[in-house]
């Protein structure tokens, strides 16, 4: 440790998940991650950031703590702990937990500025005895301790959350009174949630290391927003071509009709919906490797669709049913149903394409007559749909930590839905006048959807947190 370097040393019982959170943390895969005790048998140290003046902020993996109540045991009688500890170098082989626990205090002792203990919250507090007594060992190590409630399950809405969080907080003031606790899991956390743990951590450090703190938070802060940029860019983008392509009506004689397949307007639909799907799974692919997460969107999408008309004075509206998307809508309308939305593969085109509790809520298609061609395109009435699934999908990312493995469909909750509504309801108007602009000015590289789309994730990103600051 320098004096241009702060030092977090991720501390836990034996298989709590401390290498998974590290990865995720770190945004790459570092140690052994399994379901068994003591797969970590040496701390390693990684950086979190760099500034630009070679200030260093510095993540410790190390063992987890093992048999808990023999090493208080033995650090009761000892009367030089550590140096008795780490002179029993024969530990590491014959008893496996007792060596993790000594290597796990001498990381805290010799390098820390500030512990992570990581407890896992799905235990009930009164039951999980190991903890009391590790907070004693860190306590008697003499190093501010701050408490990651880990393994909280799916997101929860904040009210929910705090409850949760509050359990633990009580039962941490029995143990010690200044002990802070968060709620930040390994699978489900945000970025917008580091931003909260990293302040919690100025204030636990002595004031002189402060200012290096807040110079890491900045760098830390610069890549967050760098990504969430990239990915508004991905997904305005996306959304500029989608809105601004059509498809040609070809003539078709009554013959023609009655030999083929569908009509031209149900082939015309069918071509533009094949592209728009390649250039979302494309545009959700990057937002995937923009996080730094192995895999790609996915997709089972049938090619028949199922498409219902209504007729208007000027132009026809082509409403797409469920069964468009191969079980996709279908399958997306029980989610919601059910309380949740499944995010990750065709499921999640499908609500991009406009999908929600109903099939008829499903974005719908003009039929346009223009002066040298028919042609149809997505309709902009119902542009806000393809927003809201945009920030749906963008949130299922966002959350998904790299210590999970590669992306894939995962079950979230219906309340980021409403929240995502909510934000998109509000701003109708303006969306549909974007999507318009966007047509009128070809702008297929989505500028303004890419502006608008930003503050309204934006702003569901601050609903969701509520103690969270976003830069803009």
């Amino acid at each position: 440790m320098t004096a241009q370097t702060i030092t977090l040393s991720l501390i836990s019982h034996t298989n709590v998940g401390k290498t998974t959170l590290a990865r995720t943390l770190l945004y790459k895969d570092i140690g052994e991650v399994a379901d068994r005790a003591h797969v970590t048998d040496i701390s390693e140290a990684y950086e979190l950031t760099r500034t630009s003046k070679g200030e260093v902020l510095q993540l410790y993996d190390t063992p987890g703590f093992g048999d808990t109540p023999r090493l208080w045991k033995h650090l009761e009688r000892a009367n030089t702990p550590l140096l008795g500890f780490l002179s029993e170098v024969w530990d590491r082989f014959t008893d496996r937990p007792l060596w993790c626990s000594q290597q796990a205090m001498f990381n805290v002792r010799e390098h820390a500025d500030v512990v992570l203990y990581l407890v896992n919250a799905s235990e009930e507090p009164e039951t999980a005895g190991y903890v009391e007594k590790e907070m004693k060992i860190l306590q008697w190590l003499d190093k501010p301790i701050m408490v990651l409630l880990n393994q909280m399950g799916s997101p929860k809405q904040s009210s929910v959350e705090e409850d949760e969080v509050n359990r633990w907080r009580h039962h941490f003031r029995s143990i010690s009174n200044d002990t802070r606790v968060i709620a930040f899991d390994a699978f489900a956390r945000c970025w917008v949630q580091e931003g909260i743990l990293w302040k919690e951590i100025v204030e636990l450090l002595p004031a002189k290391q402060r200012p290096l703190m807040e110079n890491c938070i900045v760098s830390l802060n610069e890549r967050n927003k760098g990504r969430f940029q990239k990915a508004m860019s991905h997904l305005g983008s996306a959304l500029g071509k989608i809105f601004c392509d059509r498809e040609a009506l070809q003539g078709q004689g009554f013959f023609d009709t009655l030999l083929s397949k569908g009509s031209a307007e149900e082939k015309a639909v069918s071509l533009l919906k094949e592209r728009t799907e390649e250039t979302l799974r494309k545009a959700l692919t990057d937002i995937v490797h923009e996080y730094e997460l192995p895999g790609e969107a996915k997709r089972e999408i049938s090619k028949e669709a199922d498409i219902n008309t209504e007729k208007t004075a000027n132009k026809s509206k082509w409403a797409i049913g469920g069964g468009m998307l191969s079980g996709a809508l279908s399958g997306l309308a029980a989610d919601l149903a059910a309380g949740g939305m499944t995010f990750g593969g065709g499921m999640m085109l499908g609500a991009i394409l406009g999908a929600g509790g109903s099939a008829l809520l499903a974005s719908g298609i003009n039929t346009i007559k223009g002066k040298h061609e028919d042609y149809v395109e997505w309709s902009s009435e119902k542009a806000d749909h393809f927003v809201r699934g945009a920030m749906l999908y963008y949130l299922a990312v966002a959350h998904y930590g790299r210590g999970r493995g590669e992306w894939r469909e995962t079950k979230e909750p219906k309340f980021w839905n409403d929240t995502v509504k909510r934000a998109t309801s509000r701003l109708h108007k303006d969306i549909e006048t974007v999507v318009n602009r966007t047509r009128q000015t070809r702008d297929v590289n989505g500028h303004a959807i890419r502006t608008i789309l930003s503050k309204a994730t934006r702003d569901t990103l601050l609903t969701l947190y509520p103690n969270a600051s976003i830069e803009r």
